[in-house]
This record gives C-alpha cells, sequence and structure tokens, in this order.
C-alpha cells in the first residue's frame, strides 16, 4: 500500500507541475570584459532554438524572452526551457549610453538535461562597431 501511494503522488505531481518534470536549466558564464573605454556597464543574453538564425527570438525562460538584460553579473541562469531542445546562447555587453557589442561566440545546451556553459575563452574581448561610437573608432568591450 505504502508504493501505492507513494506512485499515486508522484503522478499527481508530475500532472500538476510539469515544467518540473520537463524543464531544463542551463547555467551560462562569461569572462568580464577587461576594457576600460569605454566601460561595460552590463551584458546582454540571447537565445533561441534555431541555430543560425538572426533573429535571436528565444522565449520560454521564466526569466523572459531574448534578449535578457542581466545587469553586470557574469553568471546568469536560465530555467523552464523545453526539455529535449537544443538552444544557442549568446552574450553582448552594453556602455551606459546603451551602445551593444557585436555577439559574443555561440554555445549550445545539452538537450538531454541540465547544461552548464561558459561562453569565450579567458580574456574574451565584446566589440562595439565604429559606426556607433562617436569620435572613438572601434572600441572593445
Amino acid at each position: 500500500m505504502n508504493k501505492l501511494h507513494t506512485l499515486m503522488v508522484m503522478a499527481i505531481i508530475i500532472l500538476l507541475f510539469p515544467t518540473l518534470a520537463l524543464a531544463q536549466t542551463v547555467t551560462l558564464s562569461w569572462d568580464a570584459s577587461p576594457t576600460t573605454d569605454p566601460v561595460v556597464t552590463g551584458y546582454k543574453i540571447y537565445y533561441q532554438s534555431a541555430p543560425y538564425m538572426a533573429q535571436w527570438d528565444g522565449s520560454g525562460a521564466t526569466q523572459g524572452a531574448s534578449p535578457i538584460d542581466v545587469g553586470s553579473v557574469l553568471t546568469y541562469q536560465l530555467t523552464d526551457l523545453a526539455d529535449g531542445v537544443v538552444y544557442y546562447f549568446a552574450v553582448t555587453a552594453y556602455d551606459a549610453q546603451a551602445n551593444e557589442s557585436t555577439y559574443s561566440n555561440i554555445v549550445q545546451s545539452d538537450p538531454n538535461g541540465d547544461s552548464h556553459l561558459h561562453i569565450g575563452g579567458h580574456g574574451m574581448r565584446f566589440w562595439l562597431p565604429a559606426d556607433v561610437v562617436e569620435n572613438r573608432g572601434s572600441a572593445r568591450f
């Protein structure tokens, strides 16, 4: 009787809270930009489930749709992404004037479980296109 009761409780939990059973969590991290001119004031995470598309129109994470402004943190966790789906991620940096860098390299999640992904190598730079920055030429974030 105890086993039957336990199975019934587990089935009810799975039925009432399917996202607990069918969701993946992705933890992203990246290195701080060493650039001081311009000063990086924050980062944005872009994500999507389709590779090689320029829209970066990901949705489904509890934290919101793409892009997600994460402020100045260097590690961020996205939760409740659909299980069994590969997600692609990139990060940009921005300064106090809201100038945004180009995308970092792209990393992908493991569709079979939670992922801990590091974007870029040690000392990765975020580049801001020269046409966005007035009188500074190209700047690295």
